[in-house]
């Protein structure tokens, strides 16, 4: 009986932690901008188009510019 009853807690526990971290990333989500979402979009896509053209390094550059834009 003991040994299913841990069982029982250890389940519980691992349900709230998924929980909790479900909960959070959706929060995360919605505090993001979704003008400014589309808009990063937006130049990511122009920037996959110029990737052919520009170097490596000001490509790669220009990419983290737009994921430091998203995170803020």
């Amino acid at each position: 009986m003991s040994k299913k009853l841990n069982y029982n807690k250890t389940k519980k526990s691992t349900n709230e932690l998924l929980n909790n971290e479900i909960n959070d990333s959706i929060r995360l989500l919605n505090k993001i901008d979704l003008k400014n979402y589309r808009y990063l979009k937006k130049e990511i896509k122009k920037l996959k188009h110029k990737k052919g053209k520009i170097e490596k390094k000001e490509y790669l550059k220009e990419l983290i510019d737009l994921r430091d834009r998203l995170s803020v």
